[in-house]
């Protein structure tokens, strides 16, 4: 499993109607999003990291989405016996499954939240926005996110890239590199369209694997010697 400003009601909403050309003016920031003990300074379309999926669904449909599909999956109780059973080859209850991804739409807008399963519940570690090429062009939708979310951290021809303070890499997607911290990748032309992604960060990635695999050895820890 690699498993936030905002964008108001929709990038569409940013710039106004699309035949427009003035550029957007740049609105106030929402509050930031927490996840992995790391404070993210970005949200879209009002979701940030580290909500709970009824807060991420508050503030979709606030913001004019309508939600389309619902993906569940293992809840921390399943993560957890997942990792026993690949740790010690016990098979323990998996527990109800939680809800893991979850789609909304809005006219040619599209919004994909990941959920990561914590103790306490779901939460937000990523969200995908995107629209499409024949909907905006390259200009305008990099003047939105500009107006949005200020100058990046590092900008390519088809790429802007907007990292955490401190953030000890801070390398496009794909580099050697990987963003240990939040971070907010912009998508203007290429393979992936106009998209946003908004992601947790490698250091809160793997903190919530050793978490996991501290929780099954604590269950089932190794043993000091055999009971023959």
């Amino acid at each position: 499993m690699k498993t936030a400003i905002c964008i108001g009601i929709g990038m569409l909403a940013l710039v106004g109607d699309v035949s427009s050309a003035a550029p957007p003016a740049p609105r106030p920031a929402a509050a930031a999003g927490r996840v992995g003990g790391i404070t993210a300074p970005w949200s879209v379309s009002g979701v940030s990291l580290g909500m709970s999926p009824q807060a991420a669904s508050a503030a979709l449909r606030a913001a004019g989405y309508k939600f389309e599909y619902r993906y569940m999956g293992r809840s921390w109780q399943g993560e957890v016996a997942n990792k026993v059973s690949n740790l010690r080859g016990i098979r323990i209850p998996d527990g109800a499954q939680v809800v893991r991804k979850e789609d909304y739409r809005k006219g040619q807008e599209f919004i994909q939240v990941d959920y990561a399963a914590g103790p306490a519940g779901p939460y937000v570690y990523r969200v995908i926005y995107s629209i499409s090429e024949n909907a905006i062009d390259a200009e305008r939708f990099r003047a939105a996110v500009l107006g949005r979310y200020g100058q990046p951290s590092l900008k390519w021809d088809t790429e802007l890239l907007y990292c955490a303070p401190g953030e000890p890499v801070c390398e496009r997607t794909g580099s050697l590199g990987t963003n240990q911290l939040p971070n907010l990748t912009v998508y203007i032309l290429g393979a992936r369209g106009r998209s946003l992604e908004l992601y947790q960060g490698e250091r809160a990635y793997k903190a919530y694997e050793a978490a996991v695999k501290a929780e099954a050895e604590r269950l089932y820890p190794k043993k000091d010697k055999p009971s023959f």
